[in-house]
């Protein structure tokens, strides 16, 4: 199933090829040999991506594992930071028909409100808070979503594609930030929330995803800082107050937060 070689995130644990994790660590390896970190962000691309657009989010050169939802879309990202360093198109122009079907599907099967107000891309990783008590949009998935349209107007602008697929990718990705700041931000608190699939209601537990919107660009400069502020807050992320470590997986000032000792 892979191709060219293949980079696992974790050896002890994820034998596998992954969706997400190679692509996050494929951020890290491109600094030091970007053609490498291609080369394995195509491998996961290629078998990964079926001929429909759905995924398998892992997977190793013998065995797939029975999973197709999608995690956090950073693949895009990843692959321009190692064209950014090789300048090598061919990647570009190999990745960008794959993911542009992968997207495809994205818009068509996965997303569950496809005629919006915001996308319903379903959860991505498990934050151990209170959320996974009931279906939610999630801001991480949601905010990586605005980051994979907008990589995907570079890419075709880039290979030279029709200006208006370039425009439709872009126009995506700013009808999706503009839900994203009219539904899950809070101006009052100054952070993102999850929103209840139910309702669309804020569902206000505190979990360092809402710090994804100052990487994938939603955040706009009076959002970031409002989101600097909590990050180094003692009483919510910064150690100094409850807890002596930094950015806990949720927030010390939520009622869900507990320090769990050894042996329990």
């Amino acid at each position: 199933l892979c191709t060219d070689i293949w980079m696992v995130p974790d050896p002890m644990f994820y034998l596998w090829t992954f969706y997400w994790d190679t692509s996050g660590t494929a951020h890290a390896l491109c600094h030091a040999d970007a053609k490498t970190a291609a080369r394995t962000l195509l491998t996961f691309l290629r078998s990964g991506i079926q001929p429909d657009g759905s995924t398998w989010i892992q997977f190793n050169p013998v065995k797939r594992y029975p999973n197709d939802r999608p995690q956090l879309m950073n693949i895009p990202m990843a692959l321009w930071d190692t064209y950014q360093v090789t300048r090598d198109e061919s990647v570009i122009a190999e990745a960008y028909p794959i993911l542009e079907r992968h997207q495809r599907w994205i818009d068509r099967v996965w997303n569950k409100r496809p005629d919006g107000p915001i996308a319903d891309l379903d959860w991505n990783i498990d934050y151990g808070c209170a959320l996974h008590h009931e279906r939610h949009l999630w801001v991480d998935m949601t905010v990586f979503q605005v980051s994979q349209y907008e990589y995907l107007a570079r890419m075709a602008s880039l290979l030279g594609q029709d200006a208006a697929i370039v425009s439709e990718w872009e126009d995506k990705a700013s009808q999706l930030r503009k839900a994203i700041n009219m539904f899950m931000w809070n101006e009052e608190d100054g952070t993102y929330y999850c929103l209840k699939a139910s309702n669309l209601e804020q569902a206000k537990v505190s979990c360092p995803i809402e710090f994804y919107a100052l990487t994938t660009g939603v955040a706009h400069p009076d959002q970031a800082n409002r989101l600097v502020q909590r990050l180094m807050d003692p009483g919510k992320y910064a150690p100094g107050g409850r807890g002596s470590f930094f950015c806990p997986s949720v927030a010390y000032h939520d009622p869900s937060f507990q320090i769990v000792s050894k042996g329990e």
